[in-house]
């Protein structure tokens, strides 16, 4: 990516963005942040294993230097086998800590991450040798911060080490006259204090370029607000089209709805603005049932197929406002509203039964 984001690129990245970059590998990763917490679980592991470690070379080291002493005439076949095996030795007394150290980089790295796997990384670019390319993110702003991290730290490591070598130099200047094992366990602690005192420097540096990298890594995928809209328009479709589509399928509904008015069994008005249409079919319902609602010139429109299909027509404002915005349509009445609808259906049935008898 680009070292210097384009001063027109002021939305943040989109989530089907920062996909897409997931699936090139492109995630954002503090080397610093894991190789300090890396760095402290190798330590936490030699200081739990020490006491193995020394018990190891306390039967070790007499045991090499006794046949080193016993051996008349050294030869080189000799020397070549007496350090083979003394390297043998240690790569075992080493591997626990070795093991440590890879499952601690590959969980702290995959914890980054999220165990990012990405096939297009394995896959040769000439970009990669292009000595052009590689001039240009020498001087990039990135490669500049890098560098500015690792003086920093250098001047950090070097300011821990010289003042802990300086507190603990009378005390190393007593080592001479001490046992071999016992001076060998101050250095072990000496230096364990040191790396630790730089370990925890690190892991602070490490939290801070974990921060940096989050925030160069937004930073580099900002969008401009075309590339939003686009976006946009490739995945939920063309606003216009959208609204299109709503308007044809209005329309079916309000069809469909306006098929229904001439069965009803009473339309409430409330007298130009909502007109509700109720229907009681007793075999099927529990309760009456709105067939069709509307308000403004939809609510005419019910009144008019009404009266074209002489579907009786009553007025009652807060009844036919209550129900247009209590009921959805094809849904009964809740139970609040049964007094007031039944006593409308009583005067229509009465009304048709009167008209009938005439």
């Amino acid at each position: 990516m680009s070292g210097i984001a384009d001063g027109s690129r002021t939305e943040k990245a989109t989530p089907r963005k920062k996909k897409e970059q997931r699936k090139k590998g492109n995630v954002f990763l503090s080397r610093d942040l894991s190789g300090a917490l890396g760095f402290l679980a190798i330590l936490s592991a030699m200081r739990l294993l020490s006491p193995y470690f020394f018990s190891y070379l306390r039967k070790m080291v007499p045991d090499y230097f006794g046949k080193a002493a016993s051996v008349g005439t050294l030869t080189a076949a000799g020397a070549a086998g007496f350090i083979s095996g003394l390297v043998l030795r240690i790569l075992l007394l080493s591997l626990p800590v070795l093991m440590i150290a890879a499952l601690a980089g590959f969980l702290l790295g995959g914890a980054q991450t999220r165990f990012l796997f990405a096939p297009s990384l394995l896959k040769f670019k000439f970009s990669r040798i292009d000595p052009v390319a590689g001039i240009k993110r020498l001087f990039a702003v990135r490669s500049f911060v890098e560098l500015l991290k690792s003086l920093l730290k250098v001047v950090i490591i070097a300011s821990v080490l010289y003042t802990e070598i300086k507190a603990r130099f009378s005390e190393a200047a007593l080592l001479p006259g001490k046992d071999v094992l016992e001076a060998l366990v101050w250095i072990a602690d000496a230096v364990y204090s040191i790396l630790l005192k730089i370990c925890i420097v690190m892991i602070c540096l490490g939290v801070l370029d974990f921060l940096y990298q989050w925030w160069d890594y937004e930073r580099q995928l900002r969008m401009t607000k075309q590339e939003v809209k686009d976006e946009y328009k490739n995945t939920e479709g063309d606003p216009t089209v959208k609204g299109r589509i709503r308007q044809i399928q209005n329309r079916i509904r309000h069809a469909r709805m306006m098929q229904k008015v001439p069965k009803a069994d009473v339309v409430v008005r409330n007298p130009t603005h909502y007109a509700v249409a109720i229907r009681y079919d007793a075999l099927h319902n529990r309760a009456p049932t709105v067939v069709a609602k509307g308000k403004d010139l939809i609510a005419l429109k019910i009144v008019e197929v009404a009266e074209q299909n002489h579907v009786a027509v009553m007025e009652n404002r807060p009844l036919a406002r209550g129900l247009y915005e209590a009921v959805d349509l094809d849904r009964e009445i809740p139970e609040k509203y049964y007094q007031a609808v039944a006593e409308v259906l009583a005067f229509v049935y009465n009304l048709k039964r009167s008209k009938q008898g005439v």
